[in-house]
Formats: structure tokens, sequence, C-alpha cells
């Protein structure tokens, strides 16, 4: 699990564009909220 938030946090800029291009969010709420916040629920669920 630790291995996909890492993957996911080295890749946040392109997964946020992802989500600001499938939900017309904007992409500092993409960015900031979304991607970081979903990172930081898996390595808090790890441990």
């Amino acid at each position: 699990m630790l291995e996909t938030a890492d993957l996911i946090d080295a890749n946040t800029d392109h997964l946020a564009m992802v989500e600001t291009r499938d939900n017309g969010k904007p992409f500092r709420e993409s960015r900031y909220d979304d991607v970081a916040l979903f990172v930081q629920k898996k390595v808090r669920r790890k441990h």
C-alpha cells in the first residue's frame, strides 16, 4: 500500500490534471485536496 501511495505522490501533478479534466474541478483543488488527501489516508491506514 505504501508503494502505491509513493507512486501516487510521485505523479501528483499528472493525476491532478486528469482529475481536473474529468470532473471540471480547478487544478488547485484536485492537486491539494483530492490527490493529497488520498495519499494521506492510505499512509495513515497502513500504520
